[in-house]
């Protein structure tokens, strides 16, 4: 009974883990911070995750302010403190570390570009630090080097400061400095000040100033088992940072535990529109990928459903469905959305039948149409155009019939976006593609954008995110990845790149122009405002061009 009684107590002894406290800083986001009583943070999640990995411990993390930690370490009234620099000369009561498991160097964050090779390049500049903020000799070498003299606030103020263009640079923590900027963010947004939001990206990290990181100190109290805990926590370190576990606990600290989703969950309503948006597809198409891509580089992830074109419409136009893509700018439609920056060019030009023109069309001035017969889609923009001016016009329910109607020598023309027509023909006469051409003289130029609804909460914000995304994936090449995946040659690469060029150099892009119309009825001479390309939506109201003067 005697050998049964040690026999159990060595086997309970065998499966106890020892208690371990580490204390956390109260007031060091977002790498700890207290909130009602409890400590949390990446730091935190990262000594959660460390102590996962080690079966003979168990951790409590508590959370104190860090001048009563350090006077406790002196103490020895606390063994364990983390997120602290190594600094064992100013702090020698803490006499032993762990390896570095974050970094906090410092980067230098300004609102215009400086060449930091100049001596005299901050000179008559306001540049910020934080308000007792630990400077590592790196960072204090730059700053005595170029002579700042550093203008210390609390880090939120100095966030603002830069972007009211009342200081030109900050000193700071890339984290620490995107962390509050995440905070900030959510006050906006709470507050519903959307369009501040994107002028957060104003603020760009010129250069980092240091490599210095944070580690766990332990003070010189007794601690018996101090250097198993420290070989076993740094080899949890190493396996963390080799497996992209602590990225990925950084990430998921900024989406959750700051209240702010950094990664937002959107429906999108898409309508099939030849090969550009298609559920047969991956990706759904080039421009379903492109607009994913955008909306993913501000950490937006989109999620599609696909409706009629028209349905679709009206679906965002009632608030059904807050986004919904490619549009072209209708009469009040910003009454009732907010409209994107340009996404993509649609070109339109004539098609006919070779066989029917061998000689090709006359289309030099607008009026020479008038002697062909046009086909064009039920409801288009073009439909009252063609009848008010008195050209010899019918509508098709849809491309089929019109494709039809061309070969059965009932129409003789139809204005049409090149790429999206040859899709069509690829659907229904793929053995007569080549049958058809177009007059490389542009019809018209329009511009499709994304609608965002106006009866949609932070449908502003939205947009805003869509419009940075954007621009953000033409400047890293990730458009340009993604036209080449899509293009089939070298011609449809430059044809799709033109597509989706820069729309910021695109002139009058909100006037779409038609070329030379030189008719002489004023009244079908206006701006057009309808919205869409080959197939239509809703009910139009009258149709307008503007008339364009010979010189």
């Amino acid at each position: 009974m005697k050998k049964i009684l040690i026999l159990l107590i060595l086997s309970i002894c065998a499966f106890a883990k020892t208690d371990i406290i580490i204390y956390s800083e109260c007031n060091n986001p977002p790498y700890s911070s207290c909130k009602d009583g409890k400590v949390g943070g990446i730091s935190v999640d990262i000594y959660n995750a460390i102590f996962n990995k080690i079966e003979d411990y168990s951790l409590e993390v508590k959370g104190v302010y860090l001048d009563e930690a350090l006077e406790k370490m002196k103490n020895k009234e606390i063994k364990i403190l983390g997120t602290i620099p190594h600094n064992p000369i100013d702090r020698p009561y803490i006499t032993d570390y762990t390896d570095s498991f974050i970094d906090r160097g410092k980067s230098l964050f300004c609102i215009k570009d400086i060449n930091i090779s100049d001596k005299s390049a901050f000179d008559g500049l306001i540049v910020l630090g934080t308000e007792g903020g630990y400077l590592d000799s790196d960072t204090q070498e730059f700053i005595t080097k170029h002579n700042i003299k550093l203008q210390d606030g609390n880090i939120s103020s100095n966030i603002i400061a830069l972007l009211e263009e009342r200081a030109d640079c900050y000193i700071e923590n890339e984290l620490t400095l995107r962390g509050e900027t995440l905070k900030i963010q959510k006050d906006y947004k709470d507050k519903n000040i959307s369009i501040t939001i994107t002028e957060f990206d104003k603020i760009k990290k010129l250069v980092g100033l240091s490599e210095a990181g944070y580690y766990i100190g332990f003070s010189d109290a007794y601690f018996p088992l101090k250097n198993d805990l420290i070989k076993k926590i740094n080899l949890a370190i190493k396996v963390m940072k080799n497996n992209g576990e602590i990225d990925e606990i950084i990430k998921h600290y900024m989406g959750t535990f700051l209240d702010f989703k950094g990664r937002d969950k959107l429906s999108v309503v898409i309508y099939p529109l030849a090969s550009l948006v298609s559920k047969k597809m991956e990706g759904y198409g080039i421009l379903s990928e492109i607009v994913s891509k955008a909306f993913a580089n501000r950490h937006i992830d989109v999620n599609y459903r696909f409706e009629d074109r028209k349905y679709a419409y009206l679906l965002n136009k009632w608030g059904k469905d807050c986004v919904t893509f490619p549009w072209i700018k209708e009469k009040d439609l910003e009454s009732y959305s907010y409209i994107s920056d340009p996404l993509i060019i649609f070109d339109i030009n004539f098609f006919y039948l070779k066989e029917n023109f061998e000689n090709g069309i006359k289309y030099e001035e607008f009026d020479d149409l008038k002697k062909y017969r046009v086909g064009g889609i039920k409801g288009s923009f073009y439909e009252a155009l063609f009848q008010q001016i008195g050209f010899e016009y019918t509508s098709f329910s849809n491309n089929e019939e019109l494709i039809k109607a061309m070969l059965l020598n009932q129409i003789d023309i139809t204005p049409a976006n090149k790429y999206i027509f040859r899709d069509a023909l690829v659907d229904f006469v793929p053995y007569k593609i080549d049958s058809f051409i177009y007059h490389p003289k542009k019809f018209l130029r329009q511009i499709g954008y994304v609608l965002f609804s106006r009866m949609c909460e932070n449908s502003e914000h939205y947009k805003d995110e869509f419009n940075r995304g954007f621009i953000n994936i033409q400047n890293d090449g990730t458009l340009q990845k993604i036209v080449e995946k899509y293009a089939s040659d070298e011609d449809k690469k430059k044809e799709y790149s033109e597509f989706f060029k820069n729309m910021e150099t695109v002139e009058q892009k909100e006037k779409l122009i038609i070329s030379d119309l030189n008719s002489t009825d004023t009244n079908a001479s206006k701006h057009i405002d309808s919205n869409i390309t080959i197939d239509i939506i809703e009910d139009k109201k009258e149709t307008k061009t503007k008339k364009k003067h010979k010189k």
